[in-house]
Parts: structure tokens; sequence; C-alpha cells
């Protein structure tokens, strides 16, 4: 599996995919308070360009579609931490010969939206946790009543 991911990441460099550029930085961990509601994770790549900011998100598996959500995330966490104008966001699928990129809908006002609501749910308590195969890699698995155990080592990808 190492090797095929190797094989793809040499693939998506030659692509212009990947790869070191000026304005580039990979692995950036961010996270975004609102005023009750911490949103944190891991942007594969971040793109400072002339007219604006693009955050890509690798894939080796199969599309999902909570991939666009979670990149549309990201986004949107970039535009509240940097002020940035314009964020663009695609998902690259390694996995795929051609290497496949989705470009995702950056949704700015809609996460917002979601993001206010799961803060009011947790202020009045009524929050609905949707356990799932997200579970096996949640790292809060161990304090959540919700947690289900599932056997995919890695749902978040």
């Amino acid at each position: 599996m190492i090797d095929l991911a190797r094989a793809r990441i040499r693939g998506a460099c030659a692509a212009g995919l990947a790869g070191a550029s000026e304005g580039a930085r990979s692995e950036l961990p961010f996270a975004v308070r609102t005023s009750n509601v911490l949103v944190h994770g891991v942007i594969d790549r971040l793109d400072t360009l002339k007219d604006g900011v693009l955050v890509t998100d690798y894939k080796l598996g199969a599309p999902l579609d909570s991939h666009h959500f979670q990149v549309a995330v990201y986004a949107w966490a970039v535009q509240r931490a940097t002020g940035a104008q314009s964020v663009r966001a695609r998902l690259v699928y390694l996995g795929f010969d051609p290497i496949r990129v989705d470009n995702v809908e950056t949704e700015s006002e809609r996460v917002s939206t979601l993001v206010e609501a799961m803060g009011r749910s947790f202020e009045s308590g009524e929050f609905q946790a949707k356990p799932g195969g997200i579970c096996a890699a949640c790292e809060h698995r161990p304090h959540c009543a919700f947690a289900v155990v599932t056997e995919t080592p890695d749902a978040r990808n």
C-alpha cells in the first residue's frame, strides 16, 4: 500500500497537484472557535495564491459525499481564521488513474449556519449524536456514550 501511495503522490506531483511550491503549506493544523463550538482539523495542503487561497485534501479511497462537506468546513475555517476574501477548495483522489480532482463548493454560509445550530443544540442539551463508522477514529470515543465500535481503522479518510 505504501508503494502505491508513493506512486500516486509522484503522479500528483507530475500533474501539479502536489509537491513543493511557493506559498504552499502542508499538514496544517487549525482550530476555529465560535462562541461555543471549537472546529479543528488538519488541512492536507493550503496554497496562498495571487487570487486567494486554495485548500486541497488528498484521498486514497473512494469518493464519499462527506468528503465534500469536510473540505467545505476546512475552507470555512481558513476564511474565518485568515479573513481571505477568496477561498477555493478541491479534493484530489490519488487512487484513480488518472487522478480525479473534484472542485468543492465552499458553502461558507451553510457551514456557518450548521456550526451555529450545533452550538445552540449543545447549549440546550438537545444535541443528537449520530453514531456510525466515524466513531472508530474519533478522539472523543473514550468519553462518548454514543460511540460505536467498528472494524474500520480510519473511517475519517
